[in-house]
């Protein structure tokens, strides 16, 4: 498979997790599910907006990307799709079809890693 798409590299204190979409359960490696993240670099919330924080934010500070990926042998994070079919890019709704190259560019923890 192709590593366009892997994240390896971690921020200090942060964490990533894949989550089966329908169960809410952290998913296998090799299994693919939505990836949550949790840092110091996650939001708090939106601002006077608590119904679409708890979606945003369900629990524990682990925030919902929103993008479709799986955690190889290696540890490779693999994204392979987006949940939803629109994306919000600085303000617009964008088809995920319409974007090229990589949907996330940024950087993620390492399971488990206490960074």
């Amino acid at each position: 498979h192709s590593f366009i798409h892997s994240f390896i590299h971690s921020f200090i204190h942060s964490f990533i997790q894949i989550v089966d979409v329908d169960s809410g359960s952290s998913c296998e490696v090799g299994r693919e599910g939505e990836l949550w993240v949790r840092g110091p670099q996650v939001m708090k919330g939106y601002f006077k907006n608590p119904e679409a924080t708890h979606d945003a934010l369900p629990m524990d500070g682990w925030l919902r990307t929103g993008d479709i990926g799986y955690l190889d042998t290696d540890g490779h994070m693999i994204i392979s799709d987006r949940l939803k079919e629109l994306i919000k890019v600085k303000g617009f709704q964008v088809f995920k079809t319409a974007l090229h190259g990589p949907t996330s560019n940024f950087v993620l923890g390492i399971p488990g890693c206490p960074c």
